[in-house]
């Protein structure tokens, strides 16, 4: 982890239910916040933001 940041996520995948047929909600995403830097999810629901946080 680069020191610059306070946050990296790299290739970020959650997913839901049985292997075969579940639903991927989130799929391979990566991004850095950088120390001081102010950050957030935007969208239409609170969905991104309650799955990252499980």
């Amino acid at each position: 982890m680069n020191s610059d940041f306070a946050i990296e996520v790299k290739n970020l995948t959650k997913k839901f239910g049985s292997p075969v047929g579940g639903l991927t909600a989130v799929d391979n995403i990566s991004f850095q916040v950088k120390k001081g830097e102010i950050f957030a999810f935007l969208g239409p629901n609170l969905v991104l933001r309650q799955i990252l946080a499980f």
